[in-house]
């Protein structure tokens, strides 16, 4: 039997346009099934960058700039051939392999969205 967890974090950005938030309680273990991004009632602008990463590893599990609308990613590592190329894509279900954690918090940080604006992301493991 599978299960899943879901991190909510609330977003709500300062004077300066940004806000960085984490996830909290028991470090996280399993893959990254899926990110949830939903605009608040006070959107971030078109000009907004998103960073979602590994506290411990820093690896960026979702990168997007220019995020205006509400949007569900399956974010994914590409794989590589032998002799080191990619193959496949970070941003689509149907290539790429799943992103594990182990004992390890997810940061969300965005950048120019405009002073107090809002918006949540749900981060989904399994």
């Amino acid at each position: 039997m599978s299960w899943c967890e879901r991190h909510r974090l609330s977003l709500t950005t300062d004077t300066t346009s940004g806000v960085t938030a984490y996830t909290t309680g028991a470090g996280i273990t399993g893959r990254i099934q899926t990110l949830i991004y939903t605009a608040g009632s006070a959107a971030f602008t078109t000009t907004c960058d998103l960073t979602v990463s590994s506290v411990n590893t820093s690896q960026v599990i979702y990168s997007t700039t220019g995020l205006d609308a509400s949007e569900v990613i399956s974010p994914r590592l590409p794989t590589h051939n032998t002799t080191g190329g990619v193959i496949g894509s970070t941003t689509t279900a149907g290539s790429g392999t799943f992103i594990y954690l182990h004992n390890d918090q997810v940061k969300v940080t965005v950048v120019n969205a405009g002073a107090a604006k809002n918006g949540t992301v749900d981060v989904i493991v399994s």
